[in-house]
């Protein structure tokens, strides 16, 4: 912290304040309970540049005044005010040219505090720090971010179902600390304005949850990237079951990270441990006398029960998992929940009926096996191809490569070479048969400079090789040159059908949640019109003279018609930016109030 004998040593040899009313100031703080800084400053006995200065020579770090400019909209776009109130760390400036975010602070402790937090949020952004008095800090956050909400508890949206609470970077701003937060008046309950304000905290506070309880998964289980992938796929369907629901955003946010949770060894303690708004534990628990014991968090309980009741049944064999009327049928007899919920079974039910519409449009591309140690748990080449329409999975070495083989069948097999060539030539010779009978084509992934290992893999029956580091544009193009010359089906051809067969609303959502790269055609009658999905976002639609965000809530009124999907690598200008939740719900209130107006 401060060292306040080395500020006293430096005020009285600065000249600043003589040594009788330093003592005075001294003593008044302490009777008030405040730091010396703030009642010197309160007191108008020194300014805050006086005090800054002598700060800056204790501390050896440079100080920059905060009253008179308020930060960069960028630096404010990095951290909340809620957050820098709460970690009384003021955000001056950010440099992007050193993709630096300077923090006023006042104690040097707070250096290793807030580089410590940005790690484990991950953030990318490097810090720097300035020094100033506290009391100078609290008075900047009151001046530029408002004074109006206090910092020290996390707003929970009590939103309309399937409500996306916005962000700004005037959000949460703190309260002065010489006053009461007051209470919201009427009118500004009516206007909105002191929830919008308010909203950023939560977001915080659930991203930085989410954040922890992701990298604490993936840190217990990187060895086994199987069980992370079966809890990527139980928080998908709880996503999809939340929204199917009509859950608000509190439920689904809570479902999702209980979802998450369960991938610890010991998920349960960890949240009765750990304090959240969402009611974790009464989520988790799944036992029957619990569960007859307590129904407040009764939807979200019955949502995780019967995603896991499917993921055990889905282990058990793939072909039963396909069959819906099995599914049905033994997820009646294993799901422990409440009276009434067969419509939730239902929607479950058709969830897993529009996936196989998905695995239409993605898995038929063509199925890649990936032959590489590193892939499985530091790769990024499975979701790349994911994303662009492939089903990709990952082998660490020959023998994982040869079970996954006979569960898999790929249409294509991508080895990299450099980490054991022996066993990679091996089993190139014995996937295109230069050495037997089977006929698989492989594409070699050679490092830059190992021209000899480039001409061992094509002598041992590779169809082609690429140099690493990987050009991803010229890889997709071998890929469909490898699958093409294979015989494979057309790879940019996905699927069609009719809006009497899935609506646009429930197409937008499988896709999204696909996070398929895709190209949708839609035609009703004379008119046509396309939308563009990258990576799970809608990012353009177009119509007639429409296009963006009006296009989009244009076709979601076509109610009949055929739609159909390609596989697309390159995208228009980006017209959207609002999440594909937000523009569903303004859609269907578009929607809502054309019926009221014609009725």
């Amino acid at each position: 912290m401060l060292n306040i004998d080395q500020l006293k040593n430096e005020l009285l040899a600065a000249d600043k304040i003589g040594a009788e009313r330093l003592a005075t100031a001294e003593k008044a703080a302490a009777d008030r309970n405040v730091s010396l800084t703030e009642e010197l400053a309160t007191s108008l006995v020194l300014d805050f540049a006086d005090l800054g200065e002598c700060c800056s020579k204790v501390t050896e770090l440079p100080y920059v005044p905060l009253l008179p400019k308020p930060p960069s909209d960028v630096a404010l776009r990095l951290i909340s005010p809620a957050c820098a109130k709460a970690w009384e760390a003021f955000p001056v400036e950010y440099d992007p040219g050193e993709n630096t975010l300077w923090f006023a602070i006042h104690d040097p402790d707070q250096q290793k505090k807030l580089e410590g937090i940005y790690r484990f949020l991950m953030q990318p952004q490097r810090l720097g720090f300035t020094v100033a008095p506290d009391v100078e800090i609290a008075r900047a956050c009151n001046k530029h971010f408002g004074g109006a909400v206090r910092a020290d508890r996390a707003y929970i949206p009590h939103s309309k179902p399937g409500a996306s609470p916005g962000a700004g970077p005037a959000g949460a701003s703190a309260q002065p600390e010489d006053r009461p937060a007051k209470s919201k008046t009427k009118s500004e309950n009516k206007g909105g304005k002191q929830k919008k304000r308010q909203e950023p905290v939560y977001e915080d506070m659930h991203r930085s949850l989410m954040s922890m309880v992701t990298l604490l998964v993936r840190r217990e289980h990187g060895d086994t990237p199987e069980v992370i992938h079966d809890v990527r796929t139980r928080v998908r369907y709880c996503q999809l079951l939340a929204s199917r629901q009509n859950l608000d955003r509190l439920q689904t946010d809570g479902l999702v990270l209980a979802a998450w949770i369960l991938g610890l060894e010991d998920g349960l303690g960890f949240a009765r441990r750990v304090y959240t708004p969402y009611g974790l534990e009464n989520i988790l628990e799944q036992d029957d006398e619990t569960i007859a014991k307590d129904r407040k968090y009764r939807v979200e309980r019955d949502i995780l029960g019967l995603v896991l009741a499917h993921e055990t049944l889905r282990k058990v064999g793939d072909s039963q998992s396909r069959d819906v009327s099995k599914v049905r049928r033994e997820l009646q007899l294993n799901w422990s929940a409440s009276p009434g919920s067969q419509d939730l079974l239902e929607s479950f039910l058709q969830i897993l009926i529009d996936d196989e519409f998905l695995e239409k449009i993605g898995g038929s591309d063509g199925r890649i096996l990936i032959v590489d140690p590193e892939e499985e748990s530091t790769g990024d080449l499975v979701p790349s191809l994911t994303r662009v329409g492939y089903n990709a999975v990952p082998a660490s070495n020959e023998a994982h490569a040869r079970e996954k083989l006979k569960a898999f069948s790929p249409d294509l097999v991508i080895i990299e070479m450099s980490h054991d060539p022996k066993s990679a030539l091996r089993l190139c010779e014995s996937l295109t048969g230069a050495k037997g009978s089977g006929a698989i084509p492989v594409l070699a992934l050679v490092p830059e400079g190992k021209d000899s290992l480039a001409s061992k893999c094509l002598r041992a029956g590779a169809h082609d090789f690429l140099r690493t580091p990987l050009n991803m544009e010229l890889l997709l193009l071998k890929i469909q040159a490898c699958l093409a010359d294979e015989g494979s089906a057309n790879h940019d051809q996905g699927v069609s059908g009719t809006l009497d067969e899935m609506t646009f609303t429930d197409m937008i959502q499988i896709l999204c949640a696909g996070r398929k790269d895709l190209e949708i055609l839609l035609t009703h009658e004379n008119h046509e019109g396309r939308v563009y999905v990258s990576s799970g976002e809608v990012l353009h639609a177009t119509v007639g003279d429409f296009e963006g965000e009006a296009a989009f809530y244009e076709l979601m009124r076509w109610k009949q018609g055929r739609f159909s999907t390609n596989r697309c690598t390159e995208f228009p200008v980006r017209t959207i930016t609002s999440s594909t939740m937000s523009l569903l719900m303004e859609g269907a209130r578009q929607v809502d109030e054309l019926l009221e107006a014609a009725s």
